[in-house]
């Protein structure tokens, strides 16, 4: 049996038999061709398959704003979870003591969850996070240790968590009392907050960090 394209498939591997091909092909339709030349095929469609291949740029930039989309949404989605914040206690003026503040802001925005460690540190009194950008300091906004006032004397040498809580707006102080607790987040994302603690021996603050994302 003599297909449609044998004559196309001899001319272009100099085959002298005939391929045995599958039925439901699609018939090639070949137009004459000078001698030594490939003879030019070319494949025949109908209109319904014309406008199928019409439609395939359409369909595809359609997919791509689709998946543009999801992702974006993703995204936004992401970005109203909970929030995570820290600060590096380092020791000033000398001290060897350090320690870790750590922050979880819940996905409704309405609670503060905080973690305070602390090593190598004497005579704890109090912990806050204060409102003032790098190298400057500032108002307390949000006790950490003890959980509001007076002080609170931890006698010796302390190691390990010092405090664990959690800050809501009926918690802030000084500038932000009154206000919801997303003012507070506002100045930790702007980098105008600060985590410390004081001891008895260094009542401003014997170690401090900056707390950031």
């Amino acid at each position: 049996m003599r297909w449609p394209y044998d004559d196309v498939y001899r001319s272009l591997y100099s085959l002298p038999h005939e391929f045995p091909h599958p039925p439901g092909n699609i018939p090639i339709k070949r137009k004459s061709a000078t001698a030594g030349r490939i003879p030019t095929s070319h494949v025949e469609i109908s209109a319904k398959e014309r406008r199928i291949l019409m439609r395939k740029p359409y369909t595809l930039s359609l997919l791509l704003a689709l998946a543009l989309i999801i992702a974006g949404t993703a995204l936004s989605l992401a970005d109203v979870g909970e929030k995570h914040f820290s600060a590096d206690l380092m020791g000033m003026n000398g001290s060897m003591a350090s320690g870790k503040a750590t922050f979880e802001l819940n996905k409704e925005g309405t609670v503060l969850h905080y973690k305070v460690t602390a090593s190598n540190i004497v005579d704890v009194m109090m912990s806050h996070i204060h409102l003032a950008p790098p190298g400057k300091d500032g108002p307390v906004a949000a006790w950490l240790y003890p959980p509001g006032p007076p002080p609170q004397l931890k006698e010796g040498k302390f190691e390990g968590t010092l405090a664990e809580g959690d800050i809501k707006a009926e918690n802030l102080q000084g500038d932000l009392k009154g206000k919801p607790l997303s003012a507070l987040v506002e100045k930790i994302e702007a980098g105008e907050a600060y985590a410390n603690i004081h001891t008895k021996a260094k009542p401003g603050g014997e170690v401090r960090g900056q707390i950031h994302k």
